[in-house]
């Protein structure tokens, strides 16, 4: 049965995703609003619940094919905003002369985005030309977690590590990856200059590589701590990074949990390039910056400015830095801050509003999404894909059944092995991100009962 509701959150990446915008559901909820929930990767293999929202917000919105890819989510809807997870990019998207995946274009040159910095309100509308009346500034909703009152969250030390057989007691670091194209299949890889994608790829493979060998040396040498590997969800199905960390006993591939979990639980913070800098700032834990391959211009990050951060570079410094527990935080905070806005107020509670005067405003309105191309219709056409998928695997496993099978030299193998690989990390996607109206309904009810607690206090 069709449902009727004020806001419809379409998410992609649950880990990412999901406790933020039922956080910001949550307080809609208080003020009395509907909201429902859809995951994007799940519509590719099921036929997912499909809503009549007054607002629909999406988790990108950077083209007209995006728009109606996100759009079709809802079975209708009057308004859209884009929460845009993707705000903190490589300069290469900035000052790159090649095409970008993350330019705005078309339809969403007139659609209302969240945006969590003053920095990214003024890319929008000096790169864009994004109007004012168009975009919020309203912190990072994730943040919002490490706030005092929503720390109780956090799963306890001694569960979350008896899970994964991890000891309580030892000192234990995380590294949060962002290794992005180790391990994607090149029908995802982001639409660009091959290029630049090609010093990426390379930049990626050898600082993983440096880095893993720091974590094994280290945790061989130093049995009384733990080293988490949290992989970027790239490479979470990646065997090879499992290879390497499976001799050591102190080592852990870790992908399943949200980062904030492990962040509040471990003891010391790694990073290389991820924009999970911010909350490792927010959670008061030690960080440490490892860059053993320099990053050209183009491909680092702008939170990571020349000159306004300090990183480790060679494996001596790593091993003496670890034992040090008063170091500073490894970017300047006004800088950091500047792409990450922090007030009083919650960004849950600024996103919320923002989300409320949107769906008063009588001036703003979105289009339909336009009739669904082939594309689209591959993402829609639920039982098709699932045949798809199903005729991939019975394909692949026909041929790698067979002896002395030659994959460069039989085209039409090849052919089928692309497929299933394609067909198989959909799946993946589906099974990684998806989550229950169980799950959900439960989030929604302990995030409600903490702000009534708060209201009271």
């Amino acid at each position: 049965m069709n449902r009727d509701v004020d806001f419809l959150f379409e998410y992609e990446v649950r880990n990412r995703e999901l406790d933020p915008i039922c956080l910001i559901g949550a307080y809609l909820r208080s003020k009395g609003y509907s909201v429902g929930y859809v995951n994007s990767w799940e519509s590719v293999f099921k036929d997912v619940k499909r809503y009549n929202a007054k607002v629909l917000i999406v988790s990108a919105c950077y083209r007209d094919d995006v728009y109606d890819y996100f759009g079709n989510h809802a079975l209708s809807f009057d308004k859209v905003v884009n929460m845009q997870w993707e705000q903190v990019l490589s300069n290469w998207t900035v000052y790159g002369n090649g095409a970008s995946s993350w330019n705005y274009s078309g339809t969403a040159l007139e659609t209302k985005h969240v945006c969590w910095g003053t920095k990214e309100a003024d890319n929008m509308r000096s790169r864009f030309g994004i109007d004012d009346r168009f975009l919020g500034v309203c912190g990072y909703t994730p943040l919002d977690f490490y706030r005092p009152e929503f720390r109780c969250l956090s799963e306890d030390r001694e569960s979350l590590f008896a899970r994964y057989g991890l000891d309580p007691n030892k000192r234990t670091f995380l590294f949060a990856s962002t290794f992005s194209y180790i391990g994607l299949p090149k029908s995802e890889e982001a639409k660009g200059n091959s290029d630049e994608k090609e010093v990426l790829k390379k930049i990626q493979a050898d600082a993983q590589r440096i880095i893993m060998d720091w974590f094994i040396k280290y945790a061989t040498d130093h049995p009384e701590v733990q080293i988490i590997y949290r992989p970027h969800p790239t490479e979470a199905s990646n065997e090879a990074i499992k290879q390497r960390i499976d001799p050591v006993d102190n080592l852990f591939l870790i992908p399943q949990e949200s980062i904030r979990v492990w962040m509040l639980n471990c003891d010391l913070l790694l990073n290389f390039q991820s924009t999970s800098m911010i909350e490792m700032y927010a959670s008061g834990k030690q960080v440490r910056l490892l860059r053993p391959v320099e990053v050209p211009f183009l491909f680092e990050m702008p939170i990571f400015e020349e000159g306004k951060y300090t990183a480790i570079t060679t494996y001596e410094a790593f091993a003496k830095s670890v034992s040090e527990e008063d170091a500073a935080f490894p970017i300047e905070a006004e800088h950091l801050l500047s792409y990450y806005d922090i007030n009083d107020c919650p960004s849950y509670q600024r996103v919320g509003d923002f989300l409320i005067e949107t769906l008063n405003d009588d001036s703003y309105h979105s289009r339909p999404v336009a009739k669904p191309s082939s594309d689209l219709r591959r993402f829609f056409g639920s039982r098709k894909m699932q045949m798809l998928a199903s005729i991939s695997e019975s394909r692949y496993n026909r041929i790698s059944a067979k002896e002395n099978v030659d994959w460069e030299a039989d085209a039409k193998a090849m052919k089928i092995k692309e497929d299933y690989v394609h067909y198989n990390y959909f799946r993946q996607k589906m099974d990684q991100n998806s989550a229950t109206d169980d799950e959900i309904q439960t989030k929604l009810k302990r995030y409600e009962e903490i702000m009534r607690k708060g209201r009271n206090e």
